[in-house]
């Protein structure tokens, strides 16, 4: 198993977000998952501490592996940009 996770620039709406990993392939395993995060980042006792539930709603509709990438379809439910951190979990 691989992880990444990656901080998006903060966005709202539906839209794709790619992840170049060369370690995909378009046959891999692949799940996604996505929080909403604190801008600037929180740090407690030396961890990340930036992810949390807030009001709008995040959700990964699609997850589409490609050769050396995987595409996510987003949406997040809110009237303004919100940061957001996506992780990916690729089962090799």
């Amino acid at each position: 198993m691989q992880f990444q996770r990656i901080t998006y620039p903060p966005n709202n709406g539906t839209f794709d977000a790619n992840l170049q990993w060369p370690s995909v392939q378009s046959d891999s395993y692949v799940v996604a998952t996505i929080s909403e995060r604190h801008d600037p980042p929180v740090n407690e006792g030396g961890r990340d501490a930036s992810r949390f539930l807030g009001s709008a709603s995040l959700s990964i509709l699609n997850v589409v592996p490609h050769d050396a990438g995987v595409t996510v379809r987003v949406n997040i439910a809110w009237d303004t940009p919100l940061p957001y951190d996506v992780d990916f979990i690729l089962f090799d």
